[in-house]
């Protein structure tokens, strides 16, 4: 079973990274980057995974779970530009609840007309009667993962989703670092449990694709100056990013719970009792020497304020 390329990325708790689940809330979540062997640029290195991805598939069909979120439609243009097949798979949501994002799933297939597969979700009853077989299978404090699994669980093939890299930092420290989340993580429980190969983490799939997001121009500057400028997120760098390589429609940041956080708020805090809110704060400094090239640590040709760890 693997959920990255050749497993590099790896989780697990006090730095025993194994894939293990938690057995405790006193664990401390850890995590750990395979190294990269040669890179082009963030774009290229996109197309790469997409191809990788197919290899990696072995003829299963592949599925983009798209959401109409930016993060996933830069995986379905990366998919377009390596000309890879694959087929699209989405949640509709009861009442129009998520219309914003389905929205723009339309409209990207009728411009580049991939297969579009729709699921129909009752939300209220999917939470009310399966999200907590779900949560507790993969240890989620999220109410929100357990609808992504239940759509991949409907489709018996690859499936392929984004998992946004999101960096921060804490004023006044100027140092910024991976906010790598233990919920967010239970994407790859999820397939650890159902014993299934797959991709959902689209970014860290292969590790030069994480190490070129890591060197994109608009991400240095936040790395480099954000301190500066009290900036402390990484959504808007990210978002020129992707827009820079596919000219990507720009659009809200959305979960598709925007409309119904009454139910997200009735059930969370109960999944967080159970299996708390922990992540793991990965300087990026950290995270670039692992992902690096050997060649690039032994050529000092990384960042120079990266080099002196």
């Amino acid at each position: 079973m693997f959920t990255t390329h050749e497993n590099h990325y790896k989780f697990g708790y006090d730095g025993v990274n194994d894939f293990r689940f938690r057995e405790n809330k006193d664990q401390k979540y850890t995590i750990e980057f395979g190294r990269a062997n040669s890179i082009t640029t963030f774009k290229e290195e996109a197309i790469n995974t997409a191809k990788q991805i197919h290899a990696d598939a072995d003829g299963q069909t592949i599925y983009i779970s798209y959401s109409g979120g930016i993060d996933s439609e830069f995986i379905v243009r990366a998919f377009l530009e390596a000309n890879v097949p694959f087929e699209a798979i989405t949640a509709r949501f009861n009442h129009n609840m998520n219309e914003y994002d389905f929205n723009f799933v339309k409209k990207a297939q009728n411009e580049y007309g991939f297969k579009l597969n729709v699921l129909d979700v009752d939300i209220e009853k999917f939470l009310a009667t399966e999200m907590l077989e779900y949560a507790i299978a993969t240890k989620c404090c999220s109410p929100q993962f357990p609808l992504h699994m239940h759509l991949w669980d409907a489709f018996d093939g690859f499936v392929v989703a984004g998992h946004e890299l999101i960096f921060g930092r804490t004023p006044p420290s100027k140092q910024f670092y991976l906010k790598a989340q233990e919920k967010e993580d239970s994407v790859h429980r999820y397939h650890i449990w159902r014993n299934r190969n797959g991709a959902p983490a689209f970014c860290f799939y292969r590790p030069e694709l994480a190490l070129t997001f890591l060197l994109e121009p608009e991400l240095l500057k936040l790395f480099t100056f954000g301190h500066v400028f009290n900036k402390t997120y990484s959504g808007t760098p990210k978002s020129r990013t992707y827009n820079r390589c596919f000219n990507l429609e720009p659009r809200e940041a959305s979960t598709g719970f925007e409309t119904f956080m009454h139910l997200d708020d009735m059930y969370r805090p109960k999944l967080e009792e159970l299996y708390g809110v922990d992540f793991c704060p990965l300087p990026v400094d950290v995270m670039m020497r692992q992902l690096c090239p050997t060649y690039f640590i032994d050529n000092e040709i990384i960042p120079r304020h990266w080099r002196g760890i």
